[in-house]
């Protein structure tokens, strides 16, 4: 690993060199693997990726940013355990960061304190996604075992491979390291051998935490290590959910480092002998600690009445403004209640649906009657859904600017032209403004400007660590002045004015490059909007199909209770994997509507990948969560049965839509 220095950009950077791994399968490997790595440079809180090769003598090279601060491990190591409040905030990034990889199929296998960076604004970014795996497989071994031990899943020494269920692991691992001020089965009195290391791990129950750790977070990281990989959150997300809604509030200060409780040893021996290979990548320290300067202050957040825009979010619990005035919070003269009920009316939720899932944001009514949102919300927009104050609407995808990370959508729908717009202002460096993620969770923040003249956010660390995406930023008046992003590691304000300046125009992505979202099939009563919901019903119902699960199928399709297992393989054996594509939607009474869809069925007959089309009427019930079959017009495009006009399937769902669209008519 070299520092140096790109003269045509003006910056430093870190090349990452591959050494011990044969040049030949290498090559193949490492080009498959540094397109999904540069996928997820995309993404909130992954360190992102700046180029690759291969030097003269086949060794693969990696180019990615310096960061000055180092590690989570320089953090630890200068200052000892960490504040809950301020770790919770640092482990829902950086599951959300991993959840992200997880979408795209990368496990990471080596999480630690170690490979999480720390930006100038103390932002933490996962490094090193892929170069695990990489490792794994250039070195030809069936269960390299290329996680640092203290952070290794248990099953991992017995040879298995749990998948994202290990990572999960590592991020509670890493989080007992955040409160403890070392791993969980580290020992300040011996040294202690890898196969006694790894028979500690493997048998003993997780040492407690520092008494100033909280109940509630210290059960959501005794549950995340857990032995039985089917007793942790079930994914990453899931995790940064438990952690947003854990009750910090009793928590004392943190004592002094190494005053946590010793662990306490079982009994149990390991019946057989770990025949495995412990290859330790370590971690990429890049530079000194984190700045001392990065105390955690006070965040001016508080919880005020406003109307329901349909975002849900756990708040953090702080100290609040002192309410003056009747109940109006005054900070420093700015009327904080008044800000938050104007800027009410403007935010609404934005939902996206496509491939198996959906996925969520927060968006800001504009002048022009469109919707500024996430760009996430973009990269695959089969139906677009805006609910504000718990009226939806549909609506279609637009434009995106992946730099910015930031979507335009526009409302579709009539009487879509009766909702509030809001009014652009201008932002002065001393303003107070407040970033409104949604109608109860906020942040108050001024408005200064970097060495580079441009404006930022003097906000809160614990506050700045939650802003991983755009998020609308208003004076009192509930003027829309600016949009807060993280950009060269600090928390920038773009002035409003001046947010489509430089816009660079790119169209939204019909493609589906991953098949997990924010929200499952089985999430669909999460979803704001009610065509949303009756999409997830739809595709639970697809992918029940596809995996053969017919008890959930005869639970959401009724009508077909009397079925046997054997007529369920018969009508559906086509659909191994299975994609809903809406074509239109029709209301009916109540909660009920009819949907036209474009069923996509993958499977491979014969050693040959093929792809099932069916066009199907679908009466979807949302309140029952029941799902009706209303029509009699299936259409086989090419199947994959015998007999059947053959076509190899289609690497992406996506290139099918407009052969839905010609073949399933309104």
């Amino acid at each position: 690993m070299y520092r140096a220095f790109q003269p045509d950009m003006d910056r430093l950077v870190v090349v990452k060199v591959l050494m011990a791994v044969d040049a030949e399968a290498t090559r193949r490997r490492f080009d498959r693997e540094r397109k999904a790595m540069g996928r997820l440079s995309q993404s909130p809180g992954i360190v992102p990726l700046y180029g690759s090769g291969f030097t003269p003598g086949g060794q693969p090279w990696l180019l990615m940013p310096y960061y000055e601060n180092g590690s989570l491990q320089n953090v630890i190591d200068a200052g000892g355990p960490m504040e809950a409040e301020r770790a919770r905030q640092i482990g829902v990034r950086v599951c959300r960061a991993v959840h992200a990889a997880h979408q795209s199929g990368v496990l990471h296998r080596d999480l630690k304190p170690a490979n999480v960076l720390v930006g100038r604004s103390g932002q933490p970014d996962v490094a090193d996604f892929g170069i695990a795996h990489l490792l794994d497989e250039t070195l030809g071994m069936s269960q390299a075992l290329t996680m640092t031990p203290l952070y290794t899943a248990p099953e991992v020494f017995d040879g298995s491979d749990s998948g994202t269920a290990g990572d999960v692991y590592s991020l509670g691992a890493l989080l007992y390291a955040l409160l403890a001020g070392r791993p969980a089965y580290s020992t300040d009195r011996e040294q202690l051998s890898m196969l006694a290391l790894m028979r500690r791990i493997h048998e003993e129950p997780v040492p407690p935490l520092p008494a100033h750790v909280p109940p509630a977070l210290a059960a959501i990281v005794d549950q995340t290590m857990s032995k039985d990989p089917a007793q942790r959150p079930v994914s990453a997300a899931a995790l940064a959910d438990m952690l947003t809604a854990a009750d910090l509030s009793l928590a004392p200060t943190p004592p002094p480092l190494g005053s946590s409780t010793p662990s306490r040893r079982t009994g149990l021996l390991i019946g057989a002998a770990l025949a495995v290979l412990v290859l330790a990548v370590g971690g990429a320290v890049l530079a000194s600690s984190l700045r001392s300067d990065q105390a955690s202050t006070d965040n001016n957040r508080g919880e005020i009445a406003v109307p329901n825009v349909g975002v849900t979010v756990a708040p953090v619990v702080t100290a609040a403004p002192t309410p003056t005035n009747g109940g109006e919070t005054n900070v420093g003269g700015f009327n904080r209640a008044q800000a938050l009920v104007a800027a009410g009316e403007m935010l609404v939720e934005v939902e996206g649906f496509s491939c198996t899932g959906a996925q969520r944001s927060v968006g800001v009514l504009l002048d022009d009657g469109t919707v500024l949102t996430d760009a996430a919300i973009l990269r695959s927009p089969w139906h677009v859904a805006v609910t504000h104050q718990g009226v939806s609407y549909v609506a279609v995808a637009e434009t995106m600017d992946l730099n910015r990370r930031l979507g335009i959508v526009d409302i579709v729908e009539p009487g879509a032209e009766a909702l509030p717009v809001s009014t652009i202002g201008v932002l002065e460096a001393g303003d107070t403004v407040l970033l409104a993620e949604s109608a109860t969770q906020v942040w108050e923040a001024t408005a200064a400007r970097n060495d580079a003249q441009r404006f930022v956010a003097d906000l809160a660390l614990a506050d700045a660590l939650q802003v991983d995406h755009g998020v609308p930023a208003f004076d009192e008046q509930g003027t829309l002045v600016a949009v807060a992003l993280e950009a060269d590691d600090e928390l920038g304000l773009m002035p409003a004015a001046t947010i489509f300046e430089g816009w660079n125009q790119t169209p939204p992505r019909r493609s589906c490059p991953s098949i997990v979202r924010e929200l499952s099939g089985e999430d669909a009563a999460r979803a704001s909007s009610p065509q949303i919901q009756e999409l997830l019903l739809l595709q639970a119902l697809s992918d029940a199909l596809a995996d053969e699960d017919w008890p959930t199928v005869r639970t959401l399709e009724p009508g077909k209770a009397r079925l046997t297992d054997d007529q369920f393989v018969a009508g559906w054996r086509p659909l191994r994997q299975g994609f809903v594509y809406p074509v239109n939607r029709t209301p009916l009474e109540g909660d009920r509507a009819r949907w036209r869809i474009g069923l996509i069925g993958h499977e491979t007959w014969n050693g040959t990948d093929l792809t099932t089309l069916f066009c199907v009427s679908w009466e979807v019930d949302r309140r029952a969560a029941e799902v009706v079959q209303t029509n009699q017009d299936t259409i086989r495009l090419f199947g994959s049965q015998p007999g059947e006009v053959q076509r190899a399937g289609f690497e992406d769902p996506g290139a099918l839509i407009e052969l839905i669209d010609e073949t399933c008519p309104l």
